[in-house]
């Protein structure tokens, strides 16, 4: 079989035609065929999509068996191609034609088909089309939804661990409830931000009662894998050796742990709400007197981590805001037991940075400003190197730390320009790397660290600079970005707590409502089996997704109230970004 492509030189616009043999020639009729296929329906209507599912399929949870090596590099070339070209592309193999022929081609072969697929008449405008990517979410949620109401095996996952799995019921039905599966609430994740895993019970010395055994248990073996799957690099884990020593830590992880039991589990809810209030109050009582010494350092820090992730989680239930843990950073930083390579105060220091993103400038103004240089302190190691629990590096981070307090300064605009430059070349050259993982798990969290990026120069160009959505540079960063997030695993082993939520937030408040409604469908399936995700975010970012702002609204927000921005600057952006202020 051989394929006819037709075209233009550009001299003279004559007509010529370009013969394709061979592999190359096959897979191009096939993706010509798909795309003529594609074309016969309006909005994609009637399409049968079981080769496109079966595909995604393999794309979202790749083989791992070493006689599928093969398939699996096939598998993660279109991925590629998904995250180059458009998550469209996977359409063309609705046929069932394709993708088998594009695994078959080599390395250079794959190149040059790809550079004479733009030839196909319809095949740019299809690509680009946000129908196109709005149908492939669609498929993806299927697939995963399909994915999780299937068991690997011939018996019900529940029934796995039915043996293995820790009671979490009352220490009277110990005996008989061992014998059972947990009861855990069929509407929740097993396998998301919790993980359901087989335990084997270890750390006796932080616990005294069955009801702290069960604690410990779950924040073991169900709450600190659903943190990160960079496990090598996981400090919740390293947090059980303070608290063994603290009896502040220990309060705030047992009351931790009892904030997410009394959600997942459907029963004894009152028992761990109970349990909950408990242990708060223990893990503050102890806190208020480690804080009278500076060789407590440590354990406050990780006393406030908890407390800090227990609020945030539990932010609708608590009559404090968590954010007053946080100003303890500004006291114990100063400390001599105090380091700069600290996790539990990054992860404080995270939490307050991406929140400030969402406040206006009057109110960020307001605020008494931190000290953050610790962050990017030579002390604190690599700086670009991808946190185990955060999904980003330090440095970038700092960046985005940077931008907001550039945003909030009363200087003129040319020193914010200059100011701003300098932090967008920044962004542009940061490497953010790991050694944490392989393959697909370094895939999944290069990608992150990919979207946490490119939503931070979003940001820049929206805060400091006013850049509005219409912008040609933040429409191509948000069709990037958007390719990275649709792709992203949102369940299973390599869904975590460093999942990008704040990139999405950033995307839906800065981007249209095609965009922002497959993104609000996304945070809203990840809300619906997850206690509370991360932030205040993920609630922000889906109010977002629930109205359509004008551009107006959104550089509003971004940048301050007390801005005014001409409305002929936002209908026809000029070629260079007009700083609002």
């Amino acid at each position: 079989m051989e394929a006819m492509v037709h075209g233009k030189s550009r001299k003279g616009g004559t007509e010529h035609k370009t013969k394709i043999e061979g592999k190359i020639g096959k897979a191009y009729d096939a993706a010509k065929d798909a795309l003529e296929h594609l074309s016969l329906t309006p909005n994609f209507a009637r399409i049968d999509f079981t080769y496109v599912d079966r595909m995604l399929a393999r794309i979202v949870d790749p083989p791992t068996d070493a006689k599928q090596k093969n398939g699996r590099r096939g598998i993660l070339m279109i991925k590629q191609w998904m995250l180059e070209e458009g998550p469209g592309v996977i359409l063309l193999e609705v046929l069932g034609q394709l993708c088998w022929r594009l695994v078959d081609l080599k390395g250079e072969e794959t190149d040059l088909f790809r550079q004479l697929l733009p030839w196909l008449p319809g095949y740019s405008a299809f690509v680009k089309d946000p129908r196109s990517a709005a149908i492939v979410v669609e498929r993806i949620h299927r697939v995963r939804e399909n994915k999780r109401n299937l068991s690997p095996a011939s018996t019900p996952r529940s029934d796995q661990y039915r043996e293995t799995t820790p009671s979490y019921h009352s220490p009277s039905s110990e005996r008989a409830s061992r014998s059972s599966s947990p009861n855990w609430d069929t509407c929740l994740s097993y396998d998301g931000l919790v993980k359901l895993f087989p335990a084997t019970l270890k750390c006796r010395s932080l616990w005294k009662n069955e009801l702290e055994r069960d604690l410990v248990d779950f924040y073991i073996h169900s709450f600190v894998p659903g943190r990160t799957f960079l496990s090598k690099n996981n400090s919740y884990l390293d947090l059980i050796l303070v608290a063994e020593k603290s009896e502040g830590a220990r309060s705030a992880l047992l009351s931790l742990s009892a904030s997410y039991l009394k959600d997942y589990l459907s029963s004894d809810v009152t028992r761990y709400q109970e349990a909950d209030h408990n242990y708060m109050v223990q893990a503050i009582q102890s806190l208020s007197k480690d804080l009278a010494f500076d060789e407590n350092t440590q354990s406050c820090l990780v006393t406030e981590m908890l407390l800090v992730h227990h609020g945030i989680v539990n932010e609708l239930d608590s009559d404090v805001c968590w954010t007053c843990h946080i100003d303890m950073l500004d006291v114990l930083q100063n400390r001599n037991g105090f380091e700069a390579s600290s996790e539990p105060a990054l992860y404080m220091a995270y939490q307050f940075i991406l929140a400030m993103t969402a406040q206006p400038v009057a109110r960020i103004r307001a605020r008494k400003s931190k000290q953050l240089d610790w962050i990017v302190d030579r002390k604190a190691g690599n700086l670009q190197q991808i946190c185990g629990i955060l999904g980003l590096s330090r440095q970038l981070l700092y960046l985005v730390a940077s931008t907001t307090d550039l945003a909030t300064q009363e200087t003129s605009n040319d020193e914010k320009r200059e100011q701003g430059g300098a932090i967008a070349v920044q962004l542009s050259h940061i490497q953010q790397w790991t050694e944490d993982a392989t393959g697909e798990a370094l895939d999944v969290a290069l990608q992150t660290a990919m979207a946490y990026c490119l939503a931070a120069r979003i940001y820049l160009l929206c805060r400091v600079f006013g850049a509005t959505r219409s912008h040609p540079s933040i429409i191509e960063m948000q069709e990037e970005l958007y390719q990275l997030i649709i792709l992203l695993p949102s369940d299973g082993p390599l869904f975590t707590a460093i999942y990008p939520t704040w990139s999405i937030f950033i995307l839906a408040a800065t981007c249209d409502v095609a965009r922002r409604q497959p993104l609000f469908r996304l945070l809203q399936a990840i809300e619906e089996r997850n206690k509370g995700h991360s932030a205040a975010l993920p609630r922000q970012a889906v109010g977002m997704a629930r109205r359509s702002s004008p551009d107006r609204a959104v550089v509003e927000r971004m940048v301050g109230e007390d801005v005014r921005i001409s409305t002929a600057q936002i209908q026809d952006p000029q070629p260079g970004i007009t700083l609002c202020c």
